[in-house]
């Protein structure tokens, strides 16, 4: 579709305001739209007024009466409607889709057989090894029952101190038509190199990113799959859950199992920094190959964060990348308290290096002025002035907006400022506690702070136990210890420092 032209006039009959929106001009269509969507839990529809709410970042968009019916239409069943196809939708419809795929109201759910999606034939699965042999394994013959049909996989033996090698008999069915190629480094240079020598033998269009301790399941490919039938989309990611059947203690694997940093939740989501799903981990991530090299692959300083770098990097070119919890895949959990403690720690360290190459994103509180401004006026002690503060935004918004309900504005409003609060007692509990446990020394307001970071982190979290709750605690203050060893290391206050927008 041209950027001008009829088409694009009934683009804009569709949608006849967004306010604010980052969505792609509509000279630049998004041609493939599956069948099939779901709305983010986000999303509030007003009726009377033809508007949405929702997205992440949160955003108002008014549409004309046909489009919010067809957004009606969608968000308020399985698919299209009795007797509609994506065929029979016009390519404004599209365009209006494509719209709202990309500010994260809407997700699509592509089917199996998806027109022009890539076959399992088009895969390599490129592993990453550093000792472990029975793991790697486990591994491959998953990959050998749930996937038999993919291109090839590669493994790369990262330093091991006894070589990895693996023949046909040691996994899966004995009539598995596809080798796998082990490729050995000598000294061990992280994952992010690792996986940049394993895609250097990938001759197929798409990689397939792995970590040894996974283990595939049942439909794990072909979602990831559909999702590519988008030539738009540059990957997807799968959902990585703690394994239940590998783990030795049987707490963290409880705990884990709702709480894995790798985890990231049952929604769909587009994936962009800043947003519900800020990123993914390379543990299980479908990649097109040509947008991998085009970036330079994985950072070969880093040796931890590198996964997060790379969607970051690939975000700032334009490239849009999903979540799909559709695809499972299982990770082992930590097997010990000591290393599971030295992972979340691990994970902090890398906060300084990502906050020096992405100025921002690593932010332990992001926040706009105004609600920066009511919670200063709170814990400085002057309730009233936060009212008034609340009341004005609040009433503010609608003449703003036009459009926008007096109750929208009030969720929208009072729901950032209370979620803004959420942040600063998480923050304080996961980076600042340190700062903040050495005002309680001095200070009762800081001690009330204190308790009250403490008992909103462990509420937020839902323990089941006081296990749990023991967890959580120390699962943030790992985290948070690696944050200030990580900006100690690089002589950097960047990874502490919220963002106000």
């Amino acid at each position: 579709m041209s950027g001008g032209g009829a088409e694009s006039e009934q683009v804009d009959a569709l949608l006849t305001g967004a306010l604010p929106t980052d969505a792609p001009r509509a000279g630049e269509p998004r041609v493939h739209v599956p069948r099939e969507w779901v709305a983010d839990s986000s999303l509030r529809l007003d009726a009377a007024n033809n508007t949405l709410l929702g997205g992440a970042p949160l955003k108002f968009m008014r549409l004309s009466p046909a489009g919010f019916d067809l957004v009606e239409r969608i968000v308020n069943g399985p698919s299209l409607g009795a007797g509609e196809s994506v065929e029979s939708l016009s390519r404004a419809e599209l365009e209006l889709m494509g719209r709202l795929v990309d500010n994260g109201m809407l997700h699509p759910l592509p089917g199996r057989d998806e027109p022009s999606a890539p076959s399992p034939g088009d895969v390599t699965v490129v592993i990453p090894v550093k000792g472990h042999r029975g793991r790697l394994v486990t591994l491959l013959d998953s990959l050998a029952h749930h996937s038999p049909d993919i291109a090839g996989v590669v493994v790369v033996d990262d330093g091991s101190t006894e070589p990895i090698d693996v023949e046909p008999g040691d996994f899966g069915p004995q009539n598995w038509p596809h080798g796998v190629t082990v490729i050995r480094r000598p000294v061990s240079g992280g994952p992010g190199v690792a996986r940049n020598s394993g895609v250097e033998y990938v001759t197929t269009p798409v990689v397939m990113f792995l970590d040894s301790d996974c283990v595939v399941t049942g439909g794990w490919l072909w979602p990831l799959l559909g999702h590519l039938a988008d030539n738009a989309v540059s990957g997807v990611a799968s959902r990585v859950i703690a394994a239940p059947w590998f783990h030795y203690n049987r707490r963290l694997a409880r705990y884990d199992s709702s709480h894995s940093p790798l985890d990231l939740g049952p929604e769909p989501a587009r994936v962009l920094p800043l947003t519900r799903v800020a990123y993914v981990p390379t543990a299980a991530l479908m990649l097109r190959v040509e947008t991998f090299r085009e970036v330079g692959g994985f950072d070969l300083e880093l040796r931890l964060g590198e996964d997060v770098d790379l969607v970051w990097r690939l975000a700032e070119t334009g490239a849009r990348l999903r979540y799909d919890p559709r695809s499972v895949v299982e990770h082992a959990v930590r097997p010990d308290l000591s290393s599971w403690m030295r992972q979340r720690f691990d994970y902090g360290t890398s906060a300084a290096s990502l906050a020096a190459r992405h100025d921002g994103n690593v932010a332990p509180v992001v926040m706009s002025r105004w609600s920066a401004v009511l919670w200063l006026a709170i814990l400085s002690g002057h309730g009233w002035l936060a009212a008034l503060l609340a009341a004005g935004t609040t009433a503010a918004l609608p003449r703003k907006l036009k459009g926008c309900s007096a109750r929208d504005a009030a969720r929208y409003v009072l729901g950032g400022h209370i979620g803004a609060g959420g942040q600063l007692a998480r923050a304080g509990v996961r980076v600042w506690w340190p700062i903040l446990l050495t005002a309680a020394l001095v200070s009762r307001r800081a001690r009330v702070l204190l308790v009250g970071s403490v008992v909103w982190a462990v509420i937020d979290k839902h323990p089941r136990s006081p296990v749990d709750a023991s967890l959580a605690l120390l699962d943030d203050v790992s985290y948070g210890t690696g944050v200030w060893v990580g900006c100690w290391r690089r002589r950097s206050v960047l990874a502490l420092l919220p963002r106000i927008d």
